[in-house]
């Protein structure tokens, strides 16, 4: 069993599907034919209901083109240049008001670009100047550890010379108690 469908709701869902669609990336051709299903179904429908939908549905149509140059590229749509036309634009909007929006828009992404590295170039010399500045702690504390190297160094040829004068004198106190004929304990 199919379901009762009221004319006046249809046309309700309808004339709501078009203005949610509207400020989307539809094109003039798609728009006018939704556009001439509403009217179709709105011939047919209560008059009570149709006449504030098709309002609603006129102030949508004629926001409609302002919101397609809207987009923030300022650029034609697909369908426009894809139908074969000379690529020019239906509507209000001529082309030096187009041209005039390009090169606004390029104006900025030019600006953003310009920041973004000036951005980049500040980053790098904070980096850089962290880097030079680890560098020369680096270099202290390399400086610092050679001292210290060579002052253990130092210290370890004081030590290896005591040793060897100690050996050689504990040697020459052990020969002579040999010749004395001195017995020493543990040998």
């Amino acid at each position: 069993m199919v379901p009762y469908i009221n004319p006046a709701e249809a046309l309700l869902q309808v004339a709501d599907r078009l203005v949610s669609i509207s400020a989307g990336a539809l094109s003039q051709e798609a728009f006018a034919a939704e556009l001439a299903v509403f009217q179709q179904m709105q011939a047919s429908a209560d008059p009570a209901h149709s006449s504030t939908t098709l309002e609603r549905l006129r102030n949508v149509s004629e926001l409609r083109p302002s919101s397609a140059d809207d987009r923030d590229d300022g650029l034609e749509s697909d369908s426009n240049t894809k139908d074969g036309s000379d690529g020019k634009r239906k509507g209000p909007v001529s082309d030096a008001e187009r041209k005039k929006r390009r090169q606004e828009v390029n104006r900025q992404s030019a600006r953003r670009i310009r920041e973004r590295r000036n951005n980049e170039m500040e980053y790098l010399k904070q980096q850089v100047q962290t880097l030079q500045h680890q560098h020369g702690l680096l270099l202290k504390y390399t400086s610092q550890l050679a001292k210290e190297k060579n002052q253990l160094i130092q210290r370890a040829m004081e030590l290896t010379e005591r040793w060897n004068a100690t050996a050689a004198e504990n040697l020459e106190l052990r020969s002579r108690l040999q010749d004395d004929n001195v017995q020493l304990p543990g040998i």
